[in-house]
């Protein structure tokens, strides 16, 4: 994390109101702007809070530097704390400044490979109206840094500042540009001739000759080129100060050449892009002839609106004087005359303010069409507008360093269309493309992967699927959480997607989901040709058949939907779960009910006088109550009842159960729910876990053990059920390849019965 203050060139420039009207403009991007916050202030509104703000700052009529503090925090790439985890951050970060009771106004900004945040904060008090300037803001904010990133778990920076300010400003500049700066092309170009140098005199030609003059500024020396751009000596190496070269070369002697000046340097600083992995010459020749061509645009349209605003203004004080003549010839009164005079020298001023006023819009329509650009700036447009050597020349460019944390990435064959579903945003510096998927979620593409934010649906890692299949490949690999991996791979089942993936789990995964929803949909097919076959049902109306239900098989959302809504989807479910096809109410018995007759003493039947009586506990017999069906195993054949040992054949309905439940938890954690991870019980769970109760699902008891986030699930019968009501939830216990759970002091229990 990069905690840092933006400081305004010219501290009368700065603007409390201009600083909150960028930092929450989202510029006409979808992704540009996220959270807005108002801290301290009695307003809910950006444009009252500043208001509020200036009002404050006027209260203070003394002091004369910059009343305004714009605070930046960034991330690292792939870093996206919570919502709550950056309110917390900031507000740390402004304590360790001293504004914790300043108004200050925040913004996260997601238009970038990093996500950032940018406060406005008002440096006047609410109470004292006095102005603070934090002493070594740059130490507190380093060591405010420190300590968040061990608290949350971010990636950990060196803050202890090793570049002097000039050095941050050519790395600034070179970031933002793209360009090389004077200071990194003479460190990469002259040091090494300068510190050869025996005499002031061979120095100074030697600066000649690269098209450079040292000269005194203050205290110490700098260096400038024949453009006027000028580095502190200093700057360069420690060698080239005033001090050291004193020492090494005697008293300062200035150049007495003045001839030579005039000479063609063997070399001069011009500012070209700075190395990339891609030769740029070609687009940097474009750009400066694009850059050119708009210079001159420019200056030729500034002519002509200054002509234009100039023959209106004479228009309008020749009509001025035409009225000013009139009314000299008028035989009025003078008090007449007089009103009529006020009237033509206020339609004077009128028409001078409506020529200013066209002047003014028309040389910022004039700007804003010729604006010139940054290398960087230019190269960003050109790849947002589809220009591909463009968007490939700014990711060869040293300072991408690629997406990381959830990615998909592909190799080997190219498969299928794009998708049109995903929108275009923007493009950043580091040559990342920005689209946006449906519901909103965020896919970023850096051309060699592709990065979905975390909490997106189904949907939309579809779309990011499909998107690398077609760019990349379709062998797909996966790196990230495991939550990101487990919805890559239900998306891609769900969407039937012809891809792979590299890892041979997920695959293996993949496969079985994809036999799962096949086989339900054959369920599905079969169940609606025996209603159609069979006349009066689903409707109640004889003669009639039921249509068929309409489900989409080519759609992922309503295959998935149906998924997750059942809950099987857990590797090797051997029984079909889902919501039984029961028609409409009346029309037939329920499933459990048919292809069988019951007695009479079977049926629970309670008697109710009349309508306005209530039934209460007291009016139902006990034998109806307590009245169950006998047992039936002399009928049945011998089965393996749940609780087998761990090995031996499972039951079908112990199984289901098991599936069911872990099923209905991992619904739950998807929607956002804050709750652990549930498996099936397996033998490679591990010995050593916690007791986490007993649950009941689908007519079984199920027993809970949690190791760490993960709670494992196995079936019990009602002995064990009743012997574990003597441990405590999270008591220890300990585990036994053929599942039995011993605790310390207690008898071994049984998970599974024999």
């Amino acid at each position: 994390m990069i905690v840092r203050r933006v400081a305004m060139k010219d501290p009368k420039k700065s603007s409390f109101a201009g600083l909150s009207r960028y930092i929450t403009d989202s510029q006409g991007k979808a992704e540009r702007l996220g959270e807005v916050r108002l801290t301290n202030f009695a307003s809910d509104a950006v444009d009252w809070a500043v208001r509020e703000a200036e009002a404050l700052q006027a209260h203070n009529t003394r002091a004369q530097s910059d009343k305004t503090y714009h605070l930046l925090i960034s991330f690292a790439p792939g870093e996206s704390p919570a919502p709550e985890a950056l309110r917390v951050i900031e507000d740390r970060i402004c304590t360790a400044l001293g504004y914790q009771e300043h108004q200050r106004i925040s913004a996260v900004h997601r238009d970038t490979d990093c996500l950032h945040i940018h406060v406005a904060i008002n440096k006047i008090h609410p109470k004292r109206h006095t102005i603070h300037e934090p002493l070594r803001d740059f130490k507190l904010m380093g060591e405010a840094a420190a300590k968040l990133e061990v608290e949350f778990g971010l990636q950990r920076l060196d803050h202890a500042g090793r570049k002097s300010q000039s050095e941050n400003r050519a790395d600034d500049l070179e970031r933002h540009s793209g360009v090389q700066s004077l200071l990194a092309w003479i460190k990469a170009e002259c040091l090494g001739e300068f510190r050869c140098a025996k005499s002031w005199h061979e120095l100074h030609a030697t600066m000649r000759s690269a098209g450079l003059a040292l000269r005194l500024q203050g205290n110490g020396l700098v260096i400038e080129d024949d453009k006027g751009c000028s580095v502190k000596a200093s700057s360069v190496a420690r060698e080239m100060s005033k001090a050291q070269l004193e020492k090494k070369l005697g008293p300062f002697t200035p150049s007495s050449d003045k001839g030579a000046q005039i000479r063609q340097p063997a070399k001069r600083y011009e500012a070209k892009p700075i190395r990339s992995r891609l030769d740029t010459s070609r687009l940097y020749e474009a750009y400066k002839a694009e850059q050119d061509a708009m210079a001159v645009t420019r200056s030729e349209a500034t002519r002509l609106e200054r002509s234009r605003y100039t023959q209106e203004v004479e228009a309008a004080k020749r009509a001025g004087r035409l009225r000013r003549a009139t009314i000299k010839l008028m035989g009025d009164s003078p008090a007449n005359k007089r009103l009529l005079y006020l009237l033509s020298s206020r339609k004077l001023k009128d028409d001078l303010q409506k020529a200013r006023n066209h002047n003014v819009l028309a040389r910022q329509r004039i700007a804003n069409e010729n604006t010139q650009r940054a290398w960087a700036d230019w190269l960003r447009l050109k790849a947002a507008n589809g220009h591909k050597d463009a968007l490939e020349a700014l990711r060869a460019r040293e300072a991408s360093r690629g997406l990381r944390g959830n990615t998909v990435a592909g190799e080997g064959i190219r498969n299928g269309p794009e998708t049109r579903m995903l929108v275009q945003d923007s493009v950043t510096k580091q040559g990342t493309v920005i689209y946006r998927a449906v519901g909103n979620a965020t896919v970023r593409d850096d051309g060699k992967r592709i990065q979905l934010e975390s909490g997106s649906r189904a949907s939309a890692m579809a779309q990011a699927l499909r998107l690398a299949a077609h760019r990349y490949g379709t062998r797909i690999s996966l790196t990230g959480t495991a939550d990101f991996k487990e919805l890559a791979v239900r998306a891609a089942a769900a969407a039937r997607l012809p891809i792979t993936f590299a890892d041979a789990a997920l695959e293996q995964r993949r496969i079985a989901l994809i036999q799962f929803l096949n086989q339900r949909e054959r369920n599905d097919e079969r169940t609606q040709r025996q209603r159609q076959r069979r006349p009066g049902t689903g409707d109640g109306r004889a003669g009639r058949s039921a249509p068929p239900r309409e489900r989409s098989t080519r759609g992922f959302r309503g295959a998935l939907g149906e998924l997750m809504a059942t809950g099987a989807y857990w590797l090797g479910s051997p029984s079909r779960i889902g919501k039984p096809n029961i028609g409409r109410a009346g029309t037939r018995p329920p499933p459990t009910n048919q292809k069988r007759l019951r007695n009479l003493h079977q049926l629970a039947v309670v008697r109710i006088a009349s309508g306005s009586e209530v039934l209460l506990p007291r009016d139902v017999p006990d034998h109806v109550e307590q009245r169950h069906p006998g047992p039936d195993h002399h009928v049945r054949r011998p089965v393996d009842r749940p609780g087998v040992a761990v090995g031996a054949p499972k039951s079908t309905s112990a199984t289901a159960a098991v599936d069911m439940f872990v099923a209905e938890r991992d619904s739950k954690r998807l929607k956002g729910i804050d709750i652990p991870k549930y498996i099936r019980y397996t033998d490679d769970f591990g010995a050593a876990a916690l007791y986490a109760g007993t649950r009941r699902s689908a007519g079984a008891t199920l027993a809970l053990v949690k190791r760490g986030d993960v709670v494992a699930v196995l079936e019990i019968d009602a002995a064990t059920a009743r012997r574990l009501k003597r441990i405590k939830v999270g008591d220890p216990v300990s585990l036994t390849p053929d599942g039995a759970i011993r605790i310390k002091g207690i008898k071994a229990i049984k998970g599974r019965s024999r």
